[in-house]
C-alpha cells in the first residue's frame, strides 16, 4: 500500500491517504501511521467506513484501550468505543456524551492517573453547519514560550479533574498531578 502524508498546518496535524482501516494494515503501513502520529501529534484519515470491531482492532494496535467511565455511552457490545455527540434516544435522554454548549475545550482523560497515548475519533455524522473539531499542540506551545516564562514554570505540575461538570465521577477519579 502506498501511504501519502500531507501536513495540515505548520504546528500540528497530517492527513494520511492511501490506507483502508477496514482491513488490517501491514506492519510497515501501521508503522508509517504511528510514525506520522508521533511526528505530527494528530492524524486525519478521511473516507473510512469502519465497523465498531474494525475501529477497535485498529485502536488495539496502539496498545491496550482504556474503557470510558461513561458506560451509558459505550457502543453496545464494544466497550472500547464511547459515543460523543448531541444525539438523543427516542425518550429524549442523551445517547452520546456531549459538551452541552459546544464551547468546552478539553484534553481527553487529562485527569486520569495514566494518561492516554492515543485518542481516536471516528465521525459518523456531521452537522450541516458548525461541528468544528479543533486541535492544538501543547508541546509546540511550550516550545514557543519566551525563555523567562518557560524558566519560571519549569518543574511545576498541573492537576486536571472532572470537578466542573462531573462531580459524581470525581470520587472515582480525583485527578492526578502531571508535569506542566
Amino acid at each position: 500500500m502506498s501511504i501519502a502524508l500531507t501536513p495540515l498546518s505548520p504546528t500540528i496535524g497530517v492527513e494520511i491517504r492511501g490506507c483502508d482501516l477496514s482491513k488490517r494494515l501491514s506492519d510497515e503501513d501501521f508503522r508509517a501511521v504511528l510514525n506520522a502520529y508521533y511526528r505530527y501529534s494528530m492524524v486525519l484519515i478521511r473516507g473510512q467506513q469502519l465497523s465498531a470491531e474494525a475501529q477497535t482492532a485498529f485502536l488495539r494496535r496502539f496498545g491496550t484501550p482504556k474503557i470510558s467511565q461513561r458506560k451509558e455511552f459505550h457502543v453496545p457490545g464494544v466497550p472500547e468505543i464511547g459515543r460523543v455527540g448531541n444525539t438523543k434516544h427516542p425518550d429524549g435522554s442523551p445517547s452520546a456524551f456531549l459538551d452541552r454548549h459546544g464551547n468546552l475545550w478539553h484534553s481527553d482523560t487529562a485527569s486520569d492517573t495514566y494518561l492516554d497515548g492515543v485518542t481516536m475519533l471516528y465521525c459518523v455524522k456531521t452537522p450541516d453547519v458548525g461541528g468544528d473539531t479543533l486541535f492544538a499542540s501543547s508541546v509546540n506551545a511550550y516550545a514557543r514560550l519566551p525563555d523567562p516564562l518557560r524558566d519560571r514554570i519549569e518543574g511545576r505540575q498541573v492537576t486536571h479533574n472532572f470537578n466542573k461538570h462531573n462531580d459524581y465521577l470525581l470520587a472515582k477519579n480525583p485527578g492526578s498531578a502531571n508535569p506542566l
